[in-house]
């Protein structure tokens, strides 16, 4: 998929020794946007996770008005079944999602401690009480 694709050119334009033109991804992501349905997922729970993956790893700005991060975000917890996504590989592609990451990021993090004050947390950790 075109998620996928611009997943890995984000890797590659990481690496340290790569010269690579950022506008390709930025077409890619502009794309994407377009593909949103009005409750806010991308065909299905994968796609819409995946989707979701592209535009974390490769910084896209905020544009609520061709994509709606949130709802996509509100879709995929309603999505959930029984305390999971139905399956390991919607589990696999979700677990980032939550935490406004993607695997791309989540290889380079390094599994370190997260860093939380007591005044600030992220739009992406949502508690049951506000969906």
């Amino acid at each position: 998929t075109q998620a996928l694709a611009v997943l890995a050119l984000v890797c590659t334009a990481k690496q340290p020794h790569d010269v690579f033109d950022m506008d390709e991804i930025k077409e890619l992501t502009t794309e994407l946007k377009k593909r949103q349905y009005r409750n806010g997922t991308v065909e299905n729970l994968k796609t819409t996770t995946l989707v979701l993956q592209a535009l974390f790893a490769s910084q896209s700005e905020a544009d609520e008005d061709n994509f709606d991060e949130e709802k996509a975000l509100k879709q995929i917890l309603r999505s959930q079944k029984d305390g999971s996504f139905g399956n390991v590989p919607n589990i696999y592609y979700a677990l980032p999602v939550l935490q406004c990451r993607s695997l791309v990021n989540i290889s380079s993090s390094h599994c370190k401690a997260p860093v939380i004050d007591g005044n600030s947390m992220s739009i992406c950790l949502f508690s049951a009480a506000s969906l």
